[in-house]
């Protein structure tokens, strides 16, 4: 759904009788094609239509069939209030057709797929662009990634390790002092309980994943669109094969008040980025059943840093505190004293006349959410991270994968389950045999369990996946599924307090026997 936005000092763009290139393009006319890349204005109708160029969105809708020059990637806003205007960022001679609604500019029929780096609004949360400093390996990646991993990292490129280690931190717990415990703990780390190496390239392929998200993520975007470039990219970088290499559960694009489990289904309104939202980006990749449970949170207003960096920082509280015999109510302590430290400029986007006030606002912990220990194809294996100080006596062990994770809220950090239901996992318990028997005049239904129990294993899925997979009309089915216990659905998780913001990061470690490793850590957070 599009949202229309009505503020004093700017006319809509029904009212505009002609539009002019703001920068480097001249002056355009509706209707009048633009010249063609490297020629100059003169000579040419309509003007000069340069890369960098910056040209409104009502001048673009009278010019539907661009033939000669046409821009292929127009996308970048320019003023994020009134977000009618976009930038050229690449021209091509395809004679593609443009469709273009209120806030976003589609292309369609692409002969050209190449596209350029993110140069909009800055982004808030993570380190980017200038802001990192990449390895020699990862500078190798395109923009979207084309270059495999395997290329990337030949087998002979490490004496160690094949794939990059992640930041260990050495741990002072007395249970590992002992040289007799370090190496019985490396080999039972060794003996297959942990795929350590499994984790290491699932981690890399997160990694990269992330730095093209920031290249590409800016307003004016469908969450769609997102979710699927992110999902395309982790499929090729990880060598999708079944159940053996792919996606680790469904990416979640959580916006604002929704702290988790939402991602778009087919069908719904067009949910479009905007200026004033908090995205929460949460996806996995999963390896031989090795799963890496990483998220961040960006925005493009900056009065949101406060928001994120609360969470941010209790994240790495929580990573600092984790370790072999660590109590799991030491961890949710060290979590909440950090995060209620902090305040946040910005509390509701809702109320137009408001949005531009800075309104100081204590932030919550959301104590219902927290981490989770997982196992090989069992993303919540048993044990649970609270996020506030609690009385769990239970302890962290040696050899487990935890996934630390906060979330922060201006609202009232309660949270409910609402809204349409798009995750969705498969009951370990379920026997497929009996099930069989119980389903026997619900034909489709079963078909349904197979391909979900043959496809997902135990890990989470989403309605668009199975739409992918050609089950068009499977909601009737997917819901004989739920009632029979088959299939555990998991709504989206929502704020009490609509129209707060809510921001999370979080990152998978390894208990190890040479300290903990941040598997999943990079450059950006």
């Amino acid at each position: 759904m599009v949202e229309k936005y009505h503020r004093r000092g700017y006319l809509p763009a029904s009212r505009h009788k002609r539009f002019r290139g703001l920068r480097g393009g001249g002056s355009l006319r509706p209707g009048k094609k633009p010249a063609r890349k490297g020629k100059t204005g003169s000579g040419s109708t309509g003007g000069e239509l340069e890369v960098g160029a910056f040209v409104s969105i009502h001048g673009l809708k009278k010019m539907v069939d661009l033939n000669g020059a046409t821009a292929t990637v127009v996308g970048v806003v320019k003023n994020p209030d009134t977000l009618n205007v976009m930038q050229v960022v690449e021209l091509h001679e395809s004679g593609a057709r443009m469709h273009v609604n209120a806030l976003h500019l589609r292309v369609q029929k692409l002969n050209v797929t190449n596209e350029r780096p993110y140069m909009g609004p800055p982004l808030y949360g993570v380190k980017y662009g200038n802001q990192v400093q990449l390895s020699p390996e990862q500078s190798k990646q395109t923009f979207p990634p084309a270059v495999p991993l395997r290329k990337i990292y030949p087998k002979n490129c490490s004496k160690t390790s094949r794939w990059p280690i992640g930041e260990i931190i050495t741990m002072t717990n007395p249970g590992i002092s002992s040289l007799r415990d370090r190496v019985k703990l490396a080999d039972r780390s060794s003996g297959g309980k942990v795929d350590i190496i499994a984790l290491r390239e699932a981690a890399e392929v997160h990694r990269q994943v992330r730095q093209y998200v920031y290249k590409f993520i800016r307003p004016g975007l469908p969450l769609l669109e997102v979710a699927q470039r992110i999902e395309n990219a982790t499929k090729f970088l990880v060598r999708q094969n079944g159940t053996q290499r792919g996606w680790g559960f469904p990416t979640g694009l959580s916006v604002n008040h929704v702290a988790a489990h939402y991602t778009p289904n087919y069908g719904e309104p067009e949910r479009i980025i905007r200026f004033h939202d908090v995205i929460k980006v949460d996806f996995g990749v999963q390896i031989k059943g090795w799963i890496i449970d990483s998220a961040f949170s960006i925005a493009f207003d900056k009065r949101h840093l406060g928001l994120l960096e609360a969470s941010k920082k209790a994240t790495e509280a929580g990573i600092r505190a984790a370790g072999i015999g660590v109590k799991l109510k030491d961890i949710g302590a060290a979590i909440q004293n950090v995060m209620e430290s902090y305040t946040s400029e910005l509390s509701n986007t809702n109320d137009i006349k408001k949005r531009n006030e800075n309104v100081s606002v204590r932030i919550r912990v959301i104590s219902d959410l927290g981490g989770h220990s997982m196992k090989r194809y069992d993303i919540h294996a048993g044990k649970s991270v609270p996020c506030v100080a609690c009385n769990d006596d239970t302890r962290m062990e040696a050899g487990e994968v935890y996934a630390i994770e906060t979330f922060a809220s201006t609202g009232t950090g309660v949270v409910e389950e609402r809204g349409n239901c798009s995750h969705y996992m498969w009951n370990s318990k379920c026997d497929l045999t009996k099930l069989k028997q119980r389903l026997l005049k619900k034909p489709s239904a079963f078909r349904l369990a197979q391909h979900i129990r043959s496809r997902y294993h135990t890990l989470a899925f989403c309605r668009r996946w199975l739409d992918d997979a050609g089950f068009k009309n499977h909601l009737a089915a997917l819901s004989t599924l739920v009632n029979a216990k088959a299939v555990t659905p998991y709504p989206p998780i929502v704020d009490h307090r609509e129209g707060c913001f809510v921001a999370q990061f979080e990152h998978t470690i390894y208990l190890g026997p040479n300290g903990k490793e941040v598997l999943s850590r990079g450059s950006d957070y």
